[in-house]
């Protein structure tokens, strides 16, 4: 009964996103059609556990709160019948420089993985075989999960944050590249995090990287007024990746484990679905028994990462010490929903993405009207994407994530060239323009 009434309350709010037309590929689009699809697979895949209606209502009263935000900000209407003589000056987009900034972000990507590779004490000759490749997966997985993992300098944490400005970078080149090196250049973005990703078996890097190259790909796509559509091709070229996507996070499940044989392949499979799923689970019946808790702490959750510095607090190995055990796995991943829970309650909640659906539009019109000032604008329409689509906790919780922001803003800003374009009002129906380079 609960998950029927659960897939009412899904579907309404799909209806609610086409009634108050809140344009495709926005965050808020974004965020309703994402969480939608991951509640509708928790329930095929783990039908017999008991499905809270709370938490459903939870996640829909936030994605109408956002709906809503979106609804009520003003939209500004430009009437070429008011342009006469006016000038004006906008943005455009420096292929080349992004090209070089693109290869240099690449380079300090792959410095970063040989720093962290040597830190862990091994050298590029502990890649020279499978088996190899296996001892040094096993032993820095331990080291991590132990709490024993080698501590990092301000150098190391600024290299780690421009690892994840890296494809952010490439899936923003994407969209303008002309040439055929450009798209090969955008996908080996991916690189220093691959290289990461196969000597520390860090899969969460590895993830935050493709939602940010997506992240990237989307904000560029409102900054030229590209209408983002699935032809045949596009949906191949997503199921192939898709594929190989799934194939690493395996591979590297495998390595962890140190064998290959067929019971190792059953058990990845099992450990597969349930850490891309099992976060649905944990925050379902999290809800269920905390939802009438009134103990607020008021963004220190969300915010942690920001919030410990002033503290002085320690962040714990995936921020909740808590587990979820049932149905044969645990995990401590509840996703944000539940630190924005803890912050702000059922209401402060709704607030919060009333907010974010409000800035969401503002930034947007922001961007589409290239004004001065587009970078912040670009910059928080990339948080939003990001703090969308990183289901594992909070984009706020760690001080990476948090320095790609201003990388980014500095990355765009240094990627424009600025032009004064000059319109002439010819009549009420029609208007001409010249655009004078500075």
């Amino acid at each position: 009964m609960n998950i029927f009434l659960s897939v009412i309350f899904l579907l309404m709010l799909l209806v609610f996103l086409h009634v108050f037309r809140i344009p495709r590929w926005t965050p808020v689009y974004i965020f309703c059609i994402f969480w939608v699809a991951q509640f509708s697979i928790g329930y095929v895949l783990y039908s017999e556990i008991r499905w809270s209606i709370l938490t459903i209502v939870y996640f829909f009263s936030c994605g109408m709160s956002g709906i809503l935000g979106y609804a009520v900000c003003p939209k500004r209407k430009c009437s070429i019948c008011n342009i006469v003589n006016k000038k004006e000056s906008v943005c455009f987009y420096d292929t080349h420089r992004a090209r070089v900034l693109l290869i240099f972000y690449i380079i300090l990507g792959i410095i970063h993985a040989l720093i962290l590779i040597r830190n862990y004490g091994f050298s590029i000759r502990s890649f020279t075989s499978i088996g190899s490749l296996f001892a040094i997966n096993n032993e820095i997985a331990v080291l991590r999960y132990s709490g024993r993992e080698i501590a990092s300098n301000g150098i190391q944490k600024f290299l780690l944050a421009v690892v994840y400005v890296t494809p952010l970078a490439g899936g923003y080149h994407y969209v303008f590249a002309k040439k055929k090196t450009d798209y090969i250049l955008c996908f080996l973005s991916f690189l220093p995090e691959l290289l990461s990703l196969f000597s520390t078996n860090g899969k969460a890097g590895f993830i935050a990287c493709i939602i940010l190259w997506l992240t990237g790909y989307f904000v560029a796509a409102f900054h030229i007024k590209k209408e983002i559509s699935f032809s045949l091709r596009t949906i191949v070229i997503i199921m192939i990746t898709a594929t190989i996507v799934t194939l690493i996070l395996l591979s590297t499940m495998v390595l962890r484990i140190g064998i290959i044989n067929n019971s190792v392949i059953h058990i990845v499979l099992n450990k597969f679905k349930n850490y891309a799923f099992g976060h649905i689970v944990a925050i379902n019946n999290w809800l269920d028994t905390n939802i009438m808790k009134s103990e607020l702490t008021l963004g220190y959750q969300t915010f942690i990462g920001i919030a410990r510095y002033f503290t002085g607090g320690v962040r714990a190995q995936g921020v909740y010490t808590d587990f979820y055990r049932e149905l044969g796995f645990s995990t401590n991943v509840y996703t944000y929903l539940r630190g924005l829970y803890m912050d702000f309650g059922f209401f402060g909640s709704c607030i919060f993405f009333f907010l974010y659906g409000y800035i969401s539009a503002y930034v947007i019109r922001r961007i589409r009207e290239k004004k001065n000032g587009v970078y912040i604008a670009e910059m928080l329409l990339m948080a939003e994407y990001f703090f969308s689509l990183y289901f594992i906790i909070s984009i706020f919780s760690y001080g990476s994530f948090i320095l790609i922001l201003p990388i980014f803003a500095v990355h765009v800003f240094l990627c424009q060239k600025r032009a004064t374009i000059s319109f002439v009002r010819k009549n009420v129906k029609f208007q001409s323009y010249k655009i004078i380079r500075n």
